[in-house]
This record gives structure tokens, sequence and C-alpha cells, in this order.
């Protein structure tokens, strides 16, 4: 299947992310009365990773609040890999600084965690391992193979997970600063990460609140025809050229109703690939394409095409004057 996602802006972050690791490591060296570079690293590391894991959360709910965010959403699966990756690289730093300090072998840092976590009461470094697991899971998963191991809802599933990552992640940070002698302790990076994490609960909260008073406005616009009901979409003009507006039946799934300069086709908003919001895809050569991982089909028949088999659902269309409906109910066969 095609990948949708620019390379170029790909590109884009990976020379971002030299870039902040560059600078942080040489601010970091000469801030140092007596610098050390493992330590400085780990630091560059985690920040990156903190940055772009926000990022990542983010994008999700910005795209349902503004269409301009939704090209962004086109590199969330290879930022996701990339912020692993990063995050790994703190970790792999952090455990050999724990093991340099304490003299423990692997395996007790990981039973009781370190010396001084003891202090604390609790072992914080187990919320950031078990946060990189999490996140090697999802990484691994991402690709194609495991989409014959899983089924699309396991998947899903398994990549909500990032959400527990994340309060893994805070609180790991958390109580490393709350170990921090007082007098030396950085009061700015635990204010910052919770400024953060109140925006990423906000964004989720409003988006979700939008999109359900979206649908619930979707729900009730209903025209009946001929004894069977229509769905009123809008006009014509209010549907973006080469992507789509999204309908909601009652206690139905979504639809998703594509314009492609004069032709209009309604198919299921929800990718037959791992459940992605194909309805936030777009046209790409004639054929909608998937937001998450690039799956594309065929306005007409709602197929991918060959050799691949994967098909969605596609509903009927009525065009009165320049006002479109679409019956809720797909049709039965493959035009």
């Amino acid at each position: 299947m095609t990948e949708s996602a620019p390379l170029c802006a790909y590109r884009r972050e990976k020379v971002r992310l030299v870039v902040w690791i560059g600078g942080y490591v040489f601010l970091g060296l000469r801030g140092q009365p007596e610098p050390k570079l493992p330590g400085v690293l780990m630091g560059a590391f985690g920040i990156a990773a903190l940055i772009m894991l926000h990022v990542i959360l983010a994008i999700g709910p910005l795209t349902r609040l503004d269409r301009r965010f939704l090209p962004v959403l086109y590199n969330r699966r290879h930022l996701g890999v990339m912020m692993f990756l990063v995050a790994a690289i703190h970790a792999a730093f952090g455990i050999g600084e724990v093991l340099k300090s304490d003299g423990d072998t692997p395996l007790a840092v990981i039973i009781s965690g370190t010396k001084s976590a003891a202090e604390v009461g609790f072992p914080f470094e187990l919320l950031g391992l078990g946060a990189v697991v999490i996140l090697a899971l999802m990484a691994f998963s991402s690709h194609d193979f495991w989409l014959s191991k899983f089924t699309p809802g396991l998947w899903k599933w398994l990549h909500m997970a990032v959400y527990v990552a994340y309060a893994l992640i805070v609180l790991h940070v958390m109580l490393a600063k709350l170990m921090q002698d007082s007098s030396n302790r950085d009061n700015f990076f635990p204010s910052a990460l919770i400024f953060g994490a109140v925006v990423i609960v906000s964004l989720h909260i409003i988006a979700g609140w939008r999109e359900a008073r979206l649908d619930a406005q979707h729900s009730t616009i209903m025209d009946k025809v001929d004894s069977e009901h229509w769905l009123e979409v809008g006009l014509v003009d209010d549907i973006p050229d080469n992507r789509a507006k999204i309908v909601c039946p009652a206690n139905g799934e979504r639809i998703a109703v594509f314009r492609h300069g004069d032709n209009l086709c309604a198919i299921a908003s929800v990718c037959a690939h791992q459940g992605g919001p194909l309805g936030e895809g777009q046209i790409i050569d004639g054929l909608i394409t998937c937001p998450w991982h690039g799956y594309q089909f065929q306005m007409h028949n709602g197929c991918a095409p060959a050799p691949y088999t994967d098909r969605v659902a596609t509903y009927p269309l009525r065009i009165d004057g320049r006002r479109v409906f679409v019956n809720p109910t797909p049709n039965a066969g493959v035009v």
C-alpha cells in the first residue's frame, strides 16, 4: 500500500532532533563546572522524548479542532517510532549511570530499584522502564506484519496504551525530581511537565466534547424520502475538495462524504486496515487515503486497488439541488 507520509517532513524532524541534541549538549557542557557527557546526553534525549511525546498526543485532538493540522497526522506513525528510539537511548544512559553509581547488577536494579530511590519509598526507575516497554511494543507492532497476528481492535487497544506510558513517564520524572537535593532542585521542569499534562488533557476533553456535539447534531438532521431515512450532509460546497465531511447516524458508525472535483462518494469513516480515521484522510491520486498508514480505497466501490483485498462499506447518496443527503444503510454489493 502506498505510504502517504511526506518523507521530506520526516527528514526535517530528524534534523530538528539532531539540532536539539547538539545544542543541549553544547550548553550543558558549558554550564557545568565538572561536565559529565553521559549525564548531559541522558538529559538531552530524555527531554527530547518528552517533547516528542507531547506533540504526538496533541496531534489527534488538534486535527479534530482544526483541519489545518491534518497534514501532521500523516507523520505521527514515523514520529512515534523515532520517539521510542530517543526514549530508549535515554533509558540506556540512565541504566548506565545507575549501575555506575550503585554498583548493583542490572537484575537487582530492575527488581528493587536504585539505592537512592529507596529514600522516596518507591523505585521510580521501574515507572520509566514500564513506559519504555510499552513504547517498544507500540513501535514494533506498528509494522503491517503484526496486522495478521493481531485483530484491528486489539492493535488499536495496544496503541491506546500510550496514555498509560505517558502517565508512567510523568510519575517517573516527578519522583526523580523529588529525590534531588532541595538546594539544587529544578522547579521549572516539573512545573512545565504539569502544564504540558494539563494542555494534553484539556485538548482531549475539548475535542471529545466537540465531536460528541457534532455527532448529536448530525443524528437529529433527518429527512424522510420514499419511506427511507436520509441523513442531511449539507451543501456540496461545504465539503472541502479532496477531503470529507463526516456525519453520524443515530446509533450508527460515522460516514465520510468525500468530494473529488464534481464527484461525490459516501464511505465508512473507519479504515479496514487498523481502525484508523479514514474520514480524516484525503484523496491522493484519485484514491481515498487513510491518514494513519496510507491505506487507500477507491471512491466508487470502497475497495482497495489490486492486489490488495481490503474493503470498506459505501453508502447511497442523493443530491437535491446543491444539498447532499446520504442513506445510512450501506450498499449491498461491490460495483
